[in-house]
């Protein structure tokens, strides 16, 4: 190793050492949100052995029979309940990580349609432990959310690293990733399962951001993009960590990179991680379809 290389190692790691103890020093000084974050211990291990279905928003989701998953442990991400067949699948666990969903204002129309989403996701037949990000606490209390959804909170502000060793604890801080499927993985390996699929995870969300910058139809989700989501759209892309459209790209990247590094972590943990999306760009995690995932397990 060249000189060079040994101290850009070397001062990555002091920034992330850094990085990490101002973390874990605004977490603790939160005492509310360390007390409800703490409540997370009882979903350890409580999967222990068994298999999920993360279902994220493309357009593949419709390629599949979303009811063939209601015996199946299940998360669910963002918007999921504008697809028709969301109750069929009778979600487990529901996140929301993006800090863009939680800024809502009572005089905004689509921050209130956006609230209706919010509220859509318990229905007759599916009432999932909702997932929100220690961004979206003041929103939840604001609008009363945990009083109508079964809510639960996480930190995330730890930087994930090529390689990371560090276990995964919902108790404490863990990863902030780069989209919310990546959470999901993330509290899936903490519940203890050991084979985690992924559906919908076609990842072409930069192509709908594209779209809405051009004022060109949006097709990249599973259910149909009305004009308040647009909006939506177009001013998270513009804000995105004060970046702009640049900052998206980059972040598209890192995606992509990341599900390359958790499908090692997950190698590592002997976890089977595969990518049952019928279509997808993600090239880095083992695919298979959902029939023959379902198939195998009447063998």
């Amino acid at each position: 190793m060249s000189i060079t290389a040994f101290l850009n190692k070397f001062i990555k790691s002091v920034l992330y050492r850094m990085h990490a103890r101002g973390v874990n020093k605004a977490f603790k000084k939160n005492k509310e949100i360390r007390a409800l974050v703490g409540s997370n211990a009882e979903f350890k291990d409580i999967h222990k052995g068994q298999r999920c279905f993360i279902v994220g928003n493309g357009p593949s989701l419709n390629d599949e029979d979303l009811s063939l998953l209601e015996n199946e442990y299940v998360f669910t991400v963002n918007k999921i309940a504008n697809h028709p067949s969301y109750e069929s699948m009778r979600s487990n666990y529901h996140f929301w990580a993006d800090p863009a969903f939680f800024n809502l204002s009572p005089d905004n129309e689509d921050d209130m349609e956006l609230l209706k989403r919010f509220e859509a996701i318990k229905t007759d037949k599916a009432d999932p432990v909702c997932f929100v990000s220690q961004y979206g606490y003041d929103m939840v209390k604001r609008f009363g959310l945990d009083k109508k959804l079964n809510v639960r909170f996480f930190y995330s502000d730890l930087f994930f690293r090529d390689g990371e060793k560090k276990d995964i604890d919902f108790t404490r801080p863990v990863f902030a990733l780069e989209t919310v499927v990546q959470f999901c993985i993330q509290m899936a390996i903490y519940m203890g399962f050991t084979e985690i699929y992924l559906l919908g995870c076609d990842n072409t969300y930069i192509v709908g951001i594209i779209n809405t910058i051009l004022e060109k139809d949006v097709e990249e989700y599973s259910y149909k993009v009305d004009e308040s989501e647009k909006r939506f759209i177009k001013k998270s892309a513009e804000q995105r960590k004060n970046g702009g459209i640049e900052s998206s790209f980059s972040s598209c990247a890192r995606m992509l990179h990341i599900y390359r590094e958790l499908y090692t972590y997950c190698s590592d943990r002997n976890i089977k991680l595969v990518n049952c999306s019928s279509k997808t760009i993600i090239d880095s995690i083992p695919r298979a379809s959902l029939s023959s995932v379902l198939s195998d397990e009447k063998k």
